[in-house]
C-alpha cells in the first residue's frame, strides 16, 4: 500500500510538474505569438502610413502641376493681349522666359509664374466692371480659369474686403459682384459673405441716394 501510494503520488506530482511545464511553454508561446503579432500590426501601419504619405505627395504634386498649366494659360492669354512686348526679343517674353525657368527649377518657375499673375491681378484694377465681365466670357469659352477668379485667389483688395467685411466704394463693388457671379465653384459660407457684402453696400448706397 505504501509503495502503491508512494507511486501514485510519484505518479500525481510528476503529472502535476509536466502539467507546469506544459503550462509555462504555453504561456512562454503565447507572449511569444503576441509579441510577434504586435510587431506585425507596428510594420502594416508603419506601411499604410508611408502609402498614405506617398498617396498625399504624389495628389500635392498632381494639384501643383494642374495650377500651374491653368495659371500658365491665363498668362499667355493676357499678356498677348494687355502686356507690351513690343521691341522684346521672343524669348525675353514673359512665357517664354518662364518656359526658359522650367527647364532649370519648377519651383522657380512656380514662384515666378505666381509674381507675374499677381502683377496681372493688380494691373487689371484699371479695368471698368464692363471689361472684366468681357474678358471673363472670353476665358471661359477658352476653358481658361477666369480674371475674377484669380483675383479671388490672388488680390490683395480682395483680401482686404474680405477681412474688413465692409465694401467701401464702387471699385471694390463690382469686383465683389463680378467674383460672386463668376460660375467658379465657391463654399456655401464664401457665397453667402459675398451677397452679405453686395445687400450691404447696395442698403448704404440707397440711403445715401434718398
Amino acid at each position: 500500500m505504501k509503495n502503491g501510494g508512494s507511486d501514485a503520488s510519484v505518479f500525481v506530482f510528476g503529472r502535476a510538474t509536466n502539467d507546469t511545464k506544459i503550462e509555462s511553454i504555453s504561456g512562454s508561446w503565447r507572449s511569444t505569438v503576441r509579441l510577434h503579432l504586435d510587431r506585425l500590426a507596428s510594420e502594416l501601419s508603419l506601411i499604410n502610413a508611408r502609402s498614405s504619405w506617398t498617396v498625399t505627395v504624389a495628389r500635392m504634386k498632381e494639384e501643383a502641376e494642374l495650377e500651374y498649366q491653368e495659371l500658365k494659360d491665363f498668362l499667355s492669354f493676357y499678356a498677348e493681349r494687355y502686356l507690351k512686348t513690343d521691341g522684346l526679343p521672343s524669348d525675353k517674353a514673359p512665357v517664354a522666359s518662364l518656359e526658359a525657368l522650367e527647364k532649370k527649377s519648377l519651383k522657380k518657375a512656380f514662384d515666378g509664374m505666381r509674381q507675374a499673375i499677381n502683377d496681372c491681378v493688380e494691373m487689371s484694377w484699371r479695368f471698368d466692371p464692363a471689361e472684366v465681365k468681357r474678358i471673363d466670357s472670353q476665358l471661359r469659352s477658352a476653358g481658361i480659369v477666369t480674371l475674377s477668379e484669380l483675383r479671388r485667389r490672388y488680390s490683395k483688395g480682395y483680401a482686404k474686403i474680405m477681412k474688413r467685411g465692409r465694401i467701401k466704394d464702387e471699385p471694390e463693388y463690382y469686383l465683389i459682384c463680378n467674383v460672386l457671379h463668376d460660375p467658379t465653384e465657391k463654399t456655401p459660407e464664401e457665397r453667402k459673405s459675398l451677397e452679405e457684402l453686395i445687400s450691404d453696400y447696395e442698403a448704404r448706397s440707397s440711403c445715401r441716394m434718398g
